[in-house]
């Protein structure tokens, strides 16, 4: 996938935000080369998902926020944006009809729940925003990131599943990413296992296809269409992702970024893998693990050092074998639950279901998709 990010600056200061050490520490600008970013996306290879991201990519100029997308739509017949909803507006709106966009929307809950990301009144200006966007039919979805703020506790995680039963009862879904900081804003490890459970058995039980689950129900089952989280990957040549910057330059996934691996390399190997399956797992390899093929060790920027694991892995083990479970009930076919009946849509009356996420758009189509963390 082509991730073009034009612009790295942000009107938000998310607290978890993966993004902002590498800003404090380069301080950057809202400078590029349209021509350049353009160029890239008209030579990008026949069939490669193109989205705009960021930092914010709706900061930019509207005219240089419509060229772009029109460049992706005329490559594509469609195009693709994730942002964080701010500045959205019934021109913007007008925009993403144009170019059938795809938005991605980063929320992580009501009113306190999305505390990390903004106040309660920025969030409700947004939630609107969303609202109208449904009812004018583009094709929505959703990131949003589990933390303190909105699953600390049962109270907490119980308004979360609230918003997430409201979107999926207006036929919108989209990633439930974990928080991955040092500790402000992360859950416990044990804490979470819990409420990934949780998540995993209320989706499950409604039909929802919300991501990670059915991402990791598919990649036990063998899938090669999964989401680059659960799949091998070279930090110094992500395979699922390649990063256009304002300059033109090709750079990899920004997730690997705090790790100074701007500089893409041209080959690609496998040799954290290779690593990780001669490593034991006490010592933060994978060898003999059961779920070696359905995970490969995590994103490796989840880790110190990125010939470890990821340090998600218990969370992990727990929800695929909660999803091994379900599965032995149907040895003959096993097949996620089947949607709800009009659940076959996005609520915009497109056939297609996009999915909003990490770093991109994340399709869930039978495409190839990328999740950068």
């Amino acid at each position: 996938m082509l991730l073009v990010k034009p612009n790295l600056t942000c009107n938000m200061n998310c607290t978890y935000c993966y993004e902002n050490k590498w800003r404090s520490e380069n301080h950057p600008k809202m400078e590029y080369d349209l021509e350049k970013v353009l160029k890239v996306i008209y030579e990008a290879p026949d069939g490669e998902q193109i989205a705009l991201h960021g930092g914010e990519p709706l900061m930019m100029p509207k005219r240089d926020v419509e060229a772009i997308l029109s460049a992706i739509y005329q490559k594509n017949g469609k195009s693709g944006i994730q942002t964080n909803g701010l500045n959205i507006d019934g021109e913007y709106m007008d925009i993403f009809s144009r170019y059938k966009t795809s938005v991605g929307v980063s929320l992580d809950g009501l009113g306190e729940l999305n505390s990390y990301r903004c106040d309660v009144k920025t969030t409700e200006k947004i939630f609107n925003s969303i609202l109208e966007m449904h009812q004018r039919g583009l094709n929505l979805s959703f990131i949003a990131v589990i933390s303190k703020a909105n699953a600390e506790n049962d109270n907490l995680l119980s308004e979360f599943k609230q918003f997430i039963a409201t979107l999926s009862n207006l036929r919108i879904t989209g990633r439930i990413n974990p928080c991955y900081d040092d500790g402000e804003c992360s859950l416990e490890n044990g804490r979470l296992i819990e409420v990934y459970k949780e998540l995993a058995w209320f989706v499950f039980s409604h039909g929802w296809r919300w991501s990670p689950f059915y991402d990791m129900w598919d990649s036990l089952r063998g899938s090669e269409k999964v989401v680059c989280v659960y799949k091998e990957c070279d930090i110094f040549c992500t395979h699922s992702a390649r990063v256009v910057l304002g300059d033109g330059s090709i750079t990899n996934c920004m997730r690997v970024s705090s790790k100074g691996m701007f500089v893409r390399y041209p080959s690609e190997y496998k040799t954290r893998g290779e690593i990780l399956q001669e490593v034991e797992q006490a010592y933060g390899g994978c060898k003999g693990c059961e779920f070696w093929e359905a995970c490969y060790g995590g994103c490796p920027s989840q880790t110190k050092d990125w010939r470890e694991r990821t340090y998600l892995c218990p969370m992990y083990k727990a929800i695929f074998q909660v999803i091994k479970n379900i599965q032995s009930f149907n040895q003959e076919e096993c097949k996620p639950l089947p949607l709800r009946k009009g659940e076959g849509d996005n609520g915009g009356g497109g056939k297609e279901r996009v999915q909003g996420h990490y770093d991109g758009i994340e399709h869930i189509d039978g495409t190839i998709r990328h999740l950068d963390g």
